[in-house]
């Protein structure tokens, strides 16, 4: 009878990993962690999951990932506090069937750096709404939910996190000319 809980929560840690090791990767990227670490700091969060599987239901494993990959980049940026390079900006790129030319890609990476700037500027609790439901494009009852917080204080912080990236955007805009 052991055995078979001791597959069964194997199992249920290969699926966790297998489902939701992107969603955490690019959370974790998204929070400030250097490419280069990400792959350490989501080891991390599974490690830390793996450690509490007995206490996490299954309905909210998404929700767990999500508040320990916060919470260990939080504590991953004091570490690795250094500037980012266009190259790791251009890792959160996803694989598409488009070949854009040298410009083009060189002028989206400059946007993708710039928002990751931008993102860095933001408070935690305003970044951590952008990534999930702009970003990961859930809704807001899901960010709701992942964050423990109600769904009219996730669109909250949603609305003002939007309005501090637009000007944020448009103070980069007059700097720019």
């Amino acid at each position: 009878m052991v055995g078979v809980a001791v597959v069964a929560r194997e199992e249920r840690l290969r699926r966790a990993v297998d489902e939701h090791y992107l969603f955490v990767w690019r959370a974790l990227r998204r929070l400030g962690v250097p490419a280069g670490e990400a792959d350490d700091v989501a080891q991390e969060v599974f490690l830390l999951f793996s450690r509490k599987l007995d206490e996490i239901e299954p309905r909210v494993e998404r929700a767990f990932l999500f508040r320990s990959a916060t919470y260990l980049a939080m504590h991953a940026q004091r570490k690795f506090r250094r500037r980012r390079t266009l190259e790791e900006s251009a890792a959160m790129l996803e694989t598409e069937d488009m070949h854009p030319s040298a410009e083009e890609d060189a002028e989206r990476q400059e946007e993708l750096a710039l928002l990751d700037s931008l993102l860095e500027k933001l408070s935690e609790e305003l970044r951590t709404v952008v990534i999930l439901c702009d970003l990961e494009e859930m809704t807001m009852p899901e960010a709701a939910e992942i964050l423990g917080v109600p769904t009219g204080t996730v669109a909250s912080r949603l609305r003002r996190a939007r309005a501090d990236l637009s000007a944020a955007m448009s103070r980069h805009k007059r700097t720019q000319r």
